[in-house]
């Protein structure tokens, strides 16, 4: 059973998590108070994390750092911090955050526990991203991918039918209006046609 990493300097702050985890979630976790202790449990386990919180300040790391530790392992992370700074956010989410998060007050903490409920269900889910501007395609499925879901691209209608057929376990298909050849109206209702609603 993977894993939430919590990364987090604060006992009492690691401490409120960790009980909404395991109470909302049924979810185990690991703790670590620093970015060396972080990297000993990413290391120790590569695979064990569906996701690992990162506070932004540790004692060993006080700009964030751990956020790449944690995104160059293959972890998705979501900035879980006491501070909003816009235009930090902006940079970790160019990065590759899944999510930044404000602790502030409960309806946060409820946010964040929603959030994870969702990246743990998101996991083995595939998409269908089909648009004939390559840079959109892109765009959406890195949004889809942060929230652990498995994602494949097609340029255009035909080739998406295809990819419906090699790939079965495709559950959800994001298509763009305007495409050549066949547009998105008319690929939906070949989908429709040929794949049961769900």
């Amino acid at each position: 059973m993977q894993r939430v990493l919590i990364i987090e300097d604060s006992r009492s702050t690691a401490r409120l998590i960790a009980q909404g985890i395991k109470e909302q979630l049924g979810d185990t976790y690991d703790f670590a108070q620093t970015r060396a202790e972080a990297i000993r449990c990413l290391e120790e386990s590569p695979a064990g994390y569906f996701v690992a919180l990162c506070d932004l300040n540790l004692p060993d790391a006080t700009n964030g750092e751990v956020v790449y530790d944690v995104l160059s392992r293959g972890v998705p992370a979501v900035v879980v911090s006491a501070s909003f700074d816009e235009q930090l956010r902006q940079a970790l989410f160019q990065r590759g955050v899944s999510d930044y998060v404000v602790k502030r007050n409960p309806e946060d903490m409820q946010y964040l526990l929603r959030l994870l409920r969702r990246m743990r269900a998101n996991g083995g889910v595939e998409a269908l991203v089909v648009d004939d501007s390559a840079t959109w395609r892109q765009q959406v499925s890195m949004l889809l991918m942060r929230q652990r879901i498995t994602v494949h691209m097609a340029s255009e209608g035909a080739e998406a039918l295809d990819m419906l057929e090699m790939h079965p376990g495709i559950r959800l298909v994001i298509t763009d209006h305007y495409m050549p050849g066949m547009d998105g109206y008319e690929l939906t209702a070949r989908i429709r046609k040929k794949f049961p609603m769900d």
